[in-house]
């Protein structure tokens, strides 16, 4: 490991209780592109989560043969709707010169007609929204807020992202928020043995101290499982945030691989999706989910078996004790 990326980790392990700040909050070196080139290899290495944003864009050759492809489906569209409201006019004229056999065939064309429209229409995946983002960005790069004005900018994003995972845009991006995975923490504490002669800062040390005392203050659940005992698999280490959904699979998929027999305490969750959620989000989530009758959470009746910071994980109520469990209806 390098050291810019070491000292990448150590000023990351400063923002506590879950490792999650903006990329610019992190001072690690005095090199931005040094911080940047560390931050994108600690991801490749699947040791840290971030989240991109696309600052700009410009239509990629895919995408302007798509753009082709959807004006010509139009055009196509327009034709045949024009052709079938003159075959109509025509037959009411010639109505009474026709031939059974000849209306029978009329019929057959009109339908052929209705087909191809309809097949033309549907064989391209793409919404109103994103053809205006894909012609913005034709005559070269501009930023998504001249692209598609009045716009919020979450949803600019999430249509951008969705129009660069297809390809149909070259896009310059930036990170904007970094977070300690489950691999991450995991390799500081067990696979992480640095050598040689280097300076660093006390700040750095005290952050790394802070983390392993963290790290010893962790003791089992009631059940013998502790949440270091989590598969790496079960926590979140995408850059998207889960949603409603993401969240209800893992409290059952938790709630088997820690057999807590469908009585599943909130900081097993809270440690396998926070980071990317923030300890709010989460809450919102699990609200909505409580509202749709999908979970239900339950209040701690003995606060004896689990630790000031297990304790901390649950929700707190204006009356009544915090709610700690969540169950799945």
């Amino acid at each position: 490991m390098e050291v810019v990326e070491l000292k990448f980790l150590l000023a990351l392990l400063g923002h506590p209780p879950d490792y999650h700040t903006a990329l610019s909050e992190l001072r690690p070196t005095e090199s931005r592109s040094d911080r940047n080139r560390a931050c994108r290899q600690l991801r490749d290495r699947n040791l840290i989560g971030c989240s991109e944003e696309i600052m700009q864009f410009k239509t990629s050759p895919s995408g302007k043969a798509l753009l082709t492809l959807s004006e010509q489906s139009s055009v196509l569209g327009d034709s045949e709707s024009s052709s079938t409201g003159k075959a109509k006019t025509s037959a009411k004229g010639k109505a009474k010169a026709k031939t059974k056999g000849t209306k029978t065939k009329g019929k057959a064309i009109k339908g052929t007609s209705k087909t191809k429209a309809k097949a033309s229409s549907e064989v391209l995946p793409i919404t109103k929204d994103e053809i205006k983002l894909l012609k913005a960005g034709l005559k070269g790069l501009i930023t998504p807020g001249k692209a598609m004005k009045g716009t919020p900018p979450q949803k600019r994003q999430e249509l951008l992202q969705e129009l660069d995972t297809r390809g149909l845009i070259q896009a310059e991006t930036q990170i904007k928020n970094v977070w300690l995975t489950p691999q991450g923490r995991e390799f500081l504490i067990s696979d992480c043995h640095p050598d040689g002669n280097h300076t660093v800062s006390f700040n750095f040390l005290r952050n790394c101290m802070d983390f392993f005392r963290g790290e010893l203050k962790r003791s089992p659940a009631p059940n013998g499982k502790t949440t270091a005992a989590i598969p790496n698999d079960l926590c979140w280490d995408k850059s998207q945030k889960p949603g409603a959904e993401d969240v209800l699979d893992l409290i059952q998929a938790l709630d088997q691989a820690l057999e807590t027999h469908n009585y599943l305490p909130l900081f097993h969750l809270r440690y396998a999706v926070q980071p990317p959620l923030v300890a709010d989000e989460l809450d919102q989530i699990l609200y909505q989910l409580q509202r749709e009758d999908k979970i239900e959470l339950s209040s701690l009746q003995d606060a004896i078996a689990y630790t000031a910071d297990q304790l901390s994980s649950g929700i707190p109520q204006d009356i009544g004790g915090p709610l700690f469990f969540v169950s799945l209806c």
